[in-house]
């Protein structure tokens, strides 16, 4: 399997190029005016979905579980964790993807995770892509 990637701007890209429906060279529309990201997006939302962001209000099962559930399954494990008024959290130290839909802050599934410093009310954004 032909891959390839690299990173844009803070998001990493992972491409397979033998797949129909990968973005290349050839069918990305791009010039000096474009972000890469910009134009890949413009290509058709994502490399092999539908990118998907939902909210989310904390409430105190959410701070107890230290899980939220997503709305689809993602593809792929390039999930974007923000806390709104907030910063954008890292994957694996901060969040991971456990089971299928659910995104857990715990420090026993991450490396620090983000016990104690989330609380009931607070609101998160999580962006992924879905098939």
């Amino acid at each position: 399997m032909a891959r390839g990637g690299g990173k844009i701007n803070s998001d990493w890209l992972e491409i397979d190029y033998q797949r129909a429906d990968a973005i290349s060279a050839d069918n990305l529309a791009y010039d000096a005016t474009t972000s890469i990201k910009a134009a890949i997006l413009q290509g058709g939302g994502s490399i092999g979905g539908i990118r998907e962001v939902e909210y989310f209000t904390l409430d105190a099962n959410n701070i107890s579980f230290k899980y939220v559930t997503l709305s689809h399954y993602p593809i792929n494990d390039e999930i974007q964790f923000v806390i709104i008024e907030g910063t954008t959290q890292i994957y694996g130290v901060d969040f991971i993807r456990k089971e299928l839909t659910k995104i857990s802050w715990s420090s026993t599934d991450t490396t620090v995770g983000l016990e104690g410093q989330l609380e009931a009310g607070d609101i998160i954004q999580i962006e992924y892509s879905r098939s």
